[in-house]
Order: structure tokens, then sequence, then C-alpha cells
């Protein structure tokens, strides 16, 4: 995998998340979900670039802090965690953490094609039936979850960016149907 692939991660995700100033959306808390199978449990959602840095030390062969160019509505500053070796699903991986104005508010976990269906199982498994389904996708809107097939990986995000991302999913399935 290459950079060119992260970007294009984060870009999706940034493209689900572009209503966000318009639905008032801010993560000023730390919000995270119980841990599970799935979900890393290392995620805190609204944690702050620091915090997570330091979280991260022992999971992450090497950790690469960047700012990323594409902007999300009503988020002054955007930064990215490359953590490379993540242990997931079973492998090492590269897991980017994007973060809006100093809050994690989206992670990435890079898998490989052929882990997509037993990872999508263990979605399933964990979360129940996907709320939207597309051959793009499988998400998991309960729970602020999904598996891309496009480019595969596992994603989850912040709580606060639930409405935009169920407006984007709900377009994909439109899209889909058509």
């Amino acid at each position: 995998m290459n950079g060119l692939v992260g970007i294009a991660a984060v870009t999706w995700a940034l493209v689900a998340a572009g209503c966000v100033a318009a639905t008032g959306a801010q993560v000023s808390e730390v919000e995270s979900k119980p841990s599970g199978d799935v979900r890393p449990s290392v995620m805190s959602f609204g944690a702050s670039v620091s915090d997570m840095q330091v979280a991260l030390a022992d999971d992450c062969t090497t950790i690469a802090l960047r700012e990323v160019d594409v902007a999300i509505p009503g988020i002054a500053r955007q930064e990215q965690i490359d953590c490379r070796g993540f242990d997931y699903f079973g492998a090492p991986r590269l897991a980017e953490f994007v973060f809006g104005d100093g809050r994690l508010m989206i992670a990435w976990i890079l898998v490989e094609t052929p882990e997509l269906d037993a990872l999508e199982a263990a979605f399933t498994a964990q979360y129940g039936a996907p709320t939207h389904k597309t051959p793009m996708l499988a998400a998991y809107a309960d729970d602020q979850a999904v598996v891309r097939r496009d480019t595969p990986e596992a994603g989850f995000y912040a709580p606060a960016l639930d409405a935009p991302y169920r407006g984007f999913f709900d377009a994909q399935v439109a899209a889909a149907s058509e």
C-alpha cells in the first residue's frame, strides 16, 4: 500500500463528513464505544493528537504525524497519524487516525482484498446486519463503523459525524439501486 491509498481513504471520509459544519457536529469530549473484536480499544474519539500518540506508542512500529490538505467544512486544521505495524485482524497494518482541530474524528485500517469477506462477517457478528450495503461498502451506522471494498479497509468514525455519514451511506445505497 502506498500513501496515495491512505489519502484516498481520508478523502472518502471527508466527503462523507462534508456537512459537519451544516449539522453543527462537534467533537468536544472524548467519545468511545465498547471494544470488541473489530473495534480497536485504543481509539477514543475526541482524544487529542498527543494523547493518541501516547496511546499508540506500543501499537505501532512507526508513527508519523502529518497535516492533511483535504478540508472538512467547519474544521480549521486536519492532521493524521499514520501508524504502521498496527496489529489488526491478525496482521500488522497501516492505520490512519484523522484529527479535526486536534481531536480524533476518523480511523481507517487498511486490509487486504482477500480478507474483506471475513472482515465483513466479523463486523456483522459484532454489530448485526449492515444498516447500508452496496458493492462498495457495508456500513454499520448504528455503531459508526464501515467495511470498504473500493479501498479495502475497516473504518470507524466519531459519533459526532453520524448524521453526515448516514447521509452519505443513504446516497450510496440510492445510487447503487439505480
